[in-house]
């Protein structure tokens, strides 16, 4: 979310008459956070009254993809999951071009992103997931695993000459580990899963979440991954490791909803150091890659790799606390 693409008003503005009645711009901001996309805040007057929103250009999401994100928060959003979904437009069009990149317009939610979960909030949190995965099972859609075994496999050969010996060892044998794992996934449930569910993905206004964001990682794969995901985020603090009163509540509200089976429970500690060891990759090719991210307008667009690769050997001694 940070900003890579520069808006003009003009152009902004154009825009918006597309899905306004004489529309006024009120604020126009570029938004920092966030590592992947370009946002901007967009306040609005027209004829129906004062409005907010959320501009977003895709720097990466193929135009084939994103119908399918588009169509996913739509139907998320029609089934009472707190997710903003693209606004159409007179035309009844969701997507969009500006400055020679394909957008979305989605209402600006209230709320804050947390910046220290309690543990009640983590079992809300974890229980919201559960309702999301259930809401999404009927949905049509369909998107692969991007960063599946073979990607693991690829972007190895690429980073090694980028890592510290250490570094490289331990990357090579986490991929070989989960090569090897493959089969003891069993019966483990799949279906949508968001794919990015970190602190600053799920908004609260007072004690309750306010919105999901940032759908744009979401694939089928198997649901105990957005919950490896989250709790690799929600419930671990740098330097101290898993907070197991967080860890215990975060999957009790999501097995209180939706209960893991044994399979799940049995893969527990090989869902965290997955959910980390892809994330830790991620973060490393956008260190070493010299992709587009280098030319961000605004924002820090680089995380510390360090941090995964952390996670990724605290998991390694996790059980499932359920």
């Amino acid at each position: 979310m940070a900003v890579f693409t520069k808006v003009s008003e003009e152009q902004l503005h154009s825009l918006l008459e597309r899905y306004f009645v004489n529309p006024e711009i009120r604020l126009f901001e570029g938004i920092s956070a966030g590592i992947e996309n370009t946002n901007y805040f967009v306040d609005v007057q027209d004829e129906s009254g004062f409005s907010r929103w959320v501009l977003t250009l895709f720097e990466m999401v193929t135009p084939e993809e994103l119908p399918i994100f588009v169509a996913l928060t739509q139907q998320l959003a029609a089934a009472g999951v707190p997710v903003p979904a693209a606004l159409a437009d007179h035309d009844g069009q969701s997507i969009q071009n500006i400055a020679g990149k394909l957008c979305i317009l989605v209402p600006r939610v209230t709320g804050r992103q947390l910046e220290d979960p309690s543990v009640e909030q983590c079992r809300r949190v974890g229980r919201l997931i559960a309702e999301l995965h259930l809401a999404a099972k009927n949905i049509g859609e369909y998107r692969a695993v991007v960063r599946n075994q073979a990607w693991l496999e690829d972007h190895e050969k690429a980073l090694e000459g980028h890592m510290p010996q250490n570094d490289a060892a331990l990357l090579k044998g986490e991929i070989q580990y989960h090569h090897d794992d493959r089969s003891n996934w069993g019966d483990s449930p799949k279906g949508w899963i968001h794919g990015d569910l970190f602190v600053d993905n799920i908004l609260f206004d007072a004690e309750q979440v306010s919105g999901i964001i940032d759908f744009y990682h979401a694939c089928h794969d198997y649901w105990l991954m957005d919950l490896a995901v989250a709790c690799n985020d929600w419930c671990y603090a740098l330097g101290q490791g898993y907070q197991q009163q967080k860890l215990a509540a975060f999957v009790e509200g999501y097995d209180s909803v939706r209960p893991l089976t044994d399979s799940e429970k049995k893969q527990w500690s090989s869902a965290l150091r997955l959910a980390a060891l892809r994330f830790w990759i991620s973060r490393l090719i956008s260190l070493h890659g010299g992709g587009y991210q280098s030319q961000a307008e605004q924002g820090e667009v680089f995380k510390n790799p360090d941090e995964m690769k952390e996670k990724l050997l605290a998991a390694c001694k996790q059980s499932c606390p359920v």
